[in-house]
């Protein structure tokens, strides 16, 4: 008898653990058959996925850690879904609907995502490497630590974006738009750029080491500690805009427009800038180390304080009106420009000296009587130039100007 009650009392206990456990596994194991009702609707055919969806717009679905790799999901409606940690691999994506979607840890390596739409989309570390996203929509959407090397984004948009962190490394990335988007510390190195616009975006710390970028606009765009080194920029357009201690070594910029910019504390150190246009510029401790400016001109900027103003190179340039400069750095640069015109005294390269030395400001006096001391240089190699008046300037000079500087060739 007693033996019997016992075995009772131990099977309703086993009986209440079995229900114990079974409640408390219910929700995911719910959560789970739910789940695998949903890939199997999806796996069904995208039009059958697409009409459920229609006709069910309020529940909120889940398929995260869910491999769907190498599918033909077309046209597919992922609203608000959360896919987050699941695997697109490979798979035909064109056209999707992304809208609002998590999208976190997710891999879409070397899938096809042409037209998909992933507007307010959480894609962040998500993997996007080699994947077709040409005319791609990732306006405001938070793509922040994703990595979308080797990929093509040809007129993908990024509007209002946020791209912290993320990586285009070797990306091609033409007419894209980055409009208003963060882009701190973005890497870009070795992409291929054309047509792009960073309108009023954000792009502190950003790598485009070695990129090749044509038709670039930076309008009000702030780009402080960016690395350009190495870059190729050609028809760049660079205008009211902020990119203090910015790196442009062994850069090449070309045909391109720079003005209303700071960048004081940059290094120009071996880079080439040819046939730009520099205007209202602010060069403040900046490093010009072998810098070489050719057919460029330079107008109303500030060059106090710059770095090896002694071995910049400055061929067919033309220094306008109203830029500024501490006289030590003109000695450096006359001395420069006066030693390149003496090793290769041509009338062209002594037309270069003559408006260089006719620049306008409080040291004009100075440089007419260095450009006096500089012609009897020239007359001393029997090269005919030009010199109205040359004896008078030498012998009577303007009688407030200061002593004629010594050249050291």
């Amino acid at each position: 008898m007693k033996k019997s009650k016992s075995i009772n009392i131990a099977l309703s206990l086993a009986g209440m653990a079995t229900i114990f456990c079974l409640v408390s596994l219910w929700p995911d194991f719910k959560d789970w058959w739910v789940e695998y009702q949903n890939v199997r609707r999806l796996k069904s055919g995208v039009s059958l996925w697409n009409e459920w969806r229609n006709k069910n717009p309020n529940i909120k679905i889940k398929l995260k850690h869910v491999d769907l790799s190498n599918l033909d999901l077309q046209n597919v409606n992922f609203e608000g879904v959360d896919l987050s940690h699941s695997s697109f691999g490979y798979s035909k994506l064109n056209n999707s609907l992304f809208e609002g979607a998590t999208l976190e840890h997710t891999d879409f390596s070397g899938a096809n995502l042409q037209f998909a739409y992933f507007k307010d989309a959480n894609l962040s570390h998500s993997k996007l490497v080699k994947c077709k996203l040409i005319e791609t929509k990732f306006n405001g959407a938070n793509l922040e630590n994703a990595d979308l090397s080797y990929s093509n984004t040809k007129k993908a948009q990024f509007k209002s974006a946020n791209l912290k962190n993320s990586k285009f490394i070797g990306a091609i990335v033409v007419n894209a738009d980055f409009e208003a988007a963060t882009l701190n510390k973005a890497d870009f190195s070795e992409s291929n750029f054309s047509s792009l616009n960073f309108k009023d975006s954000i792009l502190f710390d950003v790598n485009f080491t070695k990129a090749n970028i044509s038709v670039l606009s930076l309008s009000n765009t702030t780009f402080h500690w960016s690395n350009f080194e190495g870059a190729t920029l050609n028809n760049v357009s660079i205008s009211s805009s902020q990119g203090m201690n910015t790196t442009f070594k062994d850069a090449q910029i070309n045909n391109s427009f720079i003005s209303g910019t700071d960048l004081s504390g940059s290094d120009f150190s071996n880079a080439k800038l040819n046939l730009t246009k520099i205007s209202t510029v602010n060069f403040l401790n900046s490093d010009f180390k072998n810098l070489n400016l050719k057919e460029s001109y330079l107008s109303n900027s500030q060059f106090k304080n710059v770095y090896s103003w002694n071995e910049i190179q400055a061929f067919n340039s033309t220094f306008l009106d109203n830029n500024e400069f501490f006289t030590e750095e003109m000695a450096h640069l006359s001395a420069s420009m006066g030693a390149f015109v003496l090793e290769n005294p041509t009338e062209e390269n002594h037309k270069l000296w003559t408006a260089f030395c006719e620049m306008t400001g409080p040291e004009k006096n100075k440089w007419r009587k260095l450009d006096a001391n500089m012609k009897l240089l020239l007359l001393e190699k029997s090269i005919e130039v030009e010199t109205p008046s040359l004896l008078e300037r030498i012998e009577h000079p303007d009688a407030d100007s200061d002593e004629s500087l010594e050249l050291d060739f």
